[in-house]
Parts: structure tokens; C-alpha cells; sequence
């Protein structure tokens, strides 16, 4: 079973709301249609859909049921470690064999420019540009995108693996390495 949390605002008298500091949960499982209930990573897109990476796919839930996306659908892996909402609203997906994006409720765009390995973060910054953080010896690196000009390797980036990374709101991006920073 998975849990979600929301705040929950106090509504005007006679409406059934929780009072402050109260949170609301609720559970999602196999009767919406969440067939792994062991996720690894969780979205919100603009749209308010709610987006599940699990070992066994990625998920979304429109509000009623969850639709399962796996390997038929054009994912690389179904083991999905990342997810990051892009500029245009899209999602970026990260899995154990690469990235992903997945357009309109499954339209799945394979990111050929970044490697078919285990993507270990991805990050928006405040000016669009996406980091995404490819962890394996051969192929590992951080690599950006703006816009829509494909990925490339960041500049400048000589240390391999990355591992992490985030972008700091004033647009500065840490990024870690094995074995270091």
C-alpha cells in the first residue's frame, strides 16, 4: 500500500475540513490499479497527475486509476529510480538503462544523447535546463539539456560518475561524484 500526505486547509463553517496541523492521508494499492506497491520515486505534473516510478514500471493516476507503463510501452528498464516534471510539462524519466521522457498519458520518447545506464538524478533548474546525473564507470557523467536542444555533456565536467545533482535556486548546480565531490 502506498500513503500520501496533503495539508489540508480549514474550510469555511460546515465544510468537512481537518483542523491546522492535521494531514490527511490516503492510501492507494492494487484496487486502483497500483500493481507495485513499493515505489522508488514520485511526481506531481501540471496537470495534477500523479506520477509512481516502482522495480515493476512507472505509474500514473489520473484521479481514479493508475496506468502502468513498462517495456512494451518504450521504456528502457522498469525499474525507474528518477522522475523530474520538464519545462513543457512533460516527465523526465530515469531508470536502471537510461532516460526517458513520456509525453500526453504514455507517449514514450526514448533520450538517446544521454547514456543507457542508471541515471541517478535529474534536475530542472529555473532557467529550463535539465542535469541529469548518469552513475555507471563507462558511459556515467552529468549531462544538460535547454531548451530543446538535445543532451550533451556539461561543460567543463571531467570527473566521471555522477552520482547527485542539484540545482540551487539562484541557478548554481552541485553535483557529486563516487567517491567525492
Amino acid at each position: 500500500m502506498v500513503l500520501l500526505a496533503a495539508s489540508v486547509a480549514v474550510g469555511a463553517p460546515g465544510e468537512h475540513a481537518l483542523p491546522p496541523g492535521r494531514v490527511a492521508f490516503r492510501s492507494f494499492g492494487l484496487e486502483e490499479g497500483l500493481t507495485n506497491l513499493s515505489p522508488l520515486c514520485l511526481a506531481q505534473d501540471p496537470r495534477g497527475l500523479l506520477w509512481v516510478g516502482t522495480e515493476d514500471g512507472l505509474f500514473w493516476y489520473d484521479g481514479q486509476r493508475f496506468t502502468r507503463l513498462g517495456l512494451v510501452e518504450g521504456l528502457p528498464s522498469e525499474t525507474i529510480l528518477q522522475l523530474a516534471v520538464a519545462p513543457d510539462g512533460s516527465m523526465w524519466v530515469g531508470s536502471e538503462a537510461g532516460l526517458s521522457r513520456v509525453e500526453e498519458r504514455g507517449v514514450v520518447t526514448a533520450v538517446p544523447s544521454v547514456p543507457a545506464t542508471r541515471i541517478a538524478s535529474i534536475s530542472v533548474a529555473p532557467d529550463g535546463c535539465t542535469w541529469v546525473c548518469a552513475d555507471q564507470p563507462q558511459g556515467g557523467g552529468l549531462y544538460r539539456s535547454c531548451g530543446d536542444r538535445p543532451f550533451e555533456p556539461a561543460p567543463d565536467w571531467s570527473a566521471g560518475a555522477c552520482t547527485a545533482a542539484i540545482v540551487t535556486p539562484d541557478g548554481s548546480v552541485l553535483a557529486t561524484v563516487r567517491n567525492g565531490l
